[in-house]
């Protein structure tokens, strides 16, 4: 029988060479099939506890750690955990959308190809797939072989959500997903993430707590590095158990 918890993060600590901690004991589950939304101001540690759930933070030189995160059940820190696999298993979108400078076709091949996959035909239905889930095929299927730079914003961001979603990782972190983009890209940006939790685990790193409350089944309310709350969205929004959360979604900071 699967986990519940896809990932369990345990008195997670993280610092950058001698500055003070940007994580404070971090403690977090995430549920599988649901979308986790993370939530606080500018510099709570947001991003980096996202940069962590698939070892991106490491490429920082003087990073330091403490605790643990677990992921199906092992550690992600082990010493036989291959660092490519694990990023393909938990995909990551960035804030601003980053297209490779290559073909619609090839950004979505791009981690098949790295994973060994040859087939043409194997590449063709994957990318096809992707772009299916990722609500973009029926406005690129007739220009595959174009450069992935025409497309707008919108599309860009569906575009790189297909790139990682076609190597089939379990997990999804969003970082900001729609940050950039106009209201109209913004909702099919929601849309998808609401189609795509019944396929994936999902975390979104959000500064709109409207967003968040749409899109997110459970939420997590950041300060100064730590978790403050942690509950289900409903209940974090309209009846937080503390007092620091209930001033930020009231506005009174952040």
């Amino acid at each position: 029988m699967p986990l519940e918890n896809v990932i369990e993060v345990v008195d997670f600590s993280l610092s950058f060479g001698a500055s003070d901690a940007v994580l404070k004991n971090v403690n977090l589950a995430l549920k599988r099939n649901s979308v986790t939304g993370i939530i606080g101001a500018s510099g709570s540690g947001k991003s980096s506890l996202l940069r962590s759930i698939n070892r991106l933070v490491e490429l920082h030189s003087q990073v330091r750690m403490t605790g643990d995160i677990v992921f199906e059940g092992e550690s992600i820190f082990g010493s036989r955990v291959d660092l490519t696999h694990l990023r393909q298993r938990i995909g990551m979108v960035f804030q601003k959308p980053n297209p490779f400078p290559m073909s619609i076709f090839e950004n979505v091949a791009y981690g098949l190809r790295l994973s060994g996959e040859r087939s043409m035909r194997a590449l063709q239905d994957r990318v096809e797939q992707a772009l299916q889930r990722a609500a973009l095929w029926d406005e690129v299927k007739d220009r595959l072989d174009a450069q992935a730079g025409i497309l707008s914003g919108g599309q860009q961001q569906r575009l790189v959500i297909a790139r990682a979603i076609a190597v089939e990782p379990e997990v999804l972190l969003l970082d900001e997903p729609a940050s950039s983009l106009d209201p109209i890209s913004t909702l099919r940006i929601e849309e998808l993430i609401y189609e795509l939790k019944s396929r994936y685990t999902i975390v979104v790193v959000t500064h709109n707590m409207q967003q968040a409350a749409r899109v997110s089944d459970w939420a997590a309310f950041m300060h100064e590095g730590c978790i403050v709350e942690y509950d289900n969205t409903a209940a974090l929004f309209t009846n937080p158990r503390e007092a620091k959360t209930e001033d930020y979604i009231t506005g009174k900071f952040g």
